[in-house]
């Protein structure tokens, strides 16, 4: 998760020069365009980069890993995100990059 549409693409862009595939999801996104991504998804294993304002909006089964890219705002936001990982009864992983004392606010 990013925290802005332009980090989450340029995530993107940077992973996909790496060779790791994965779908960018931002939120001016046309809905067919997710919806594309979304079928995708479902259909094998790919890192998605995420701006938290879709992220409501897009739902995963099978999520192992959530890296916190940049750390949301509130705690509300870091905890749904969070929860994405070990959903329908599988283990999860959370990560979080903390930069600075409002990162670890959050955090904490």
């Amino acid at each position: 998760f990013c925290k802005t549409s332009e980090r989450a693409s340029a995530l993107s862009d940077h992973l996909s020069g790496e060779g790791v595939e994965n779908r960018a999801f931002i939120g001016r996104m046309p809905n067919s365009v997710r919806e594309e991504r979304t079928e995708v998804q479902t259909q094998g294993s790919t890192c998605n980069c995420m701006h938290g304002r879709v992220q409501r909006g897009v739902d995963f089964e099978g999520v192992n890993l959530v890296i916190h890219y940049d750390m949301p705002i509130s705690t509300d936001a870091y905890l749904h995100r969070s929860g994405r990982a070990g959903r329908f009864e599988t283990n999860g992983l959370v990560v979080s990059f903390i930069a600075n004392d409002e990162d670890r606010a959050v955090l904490e």
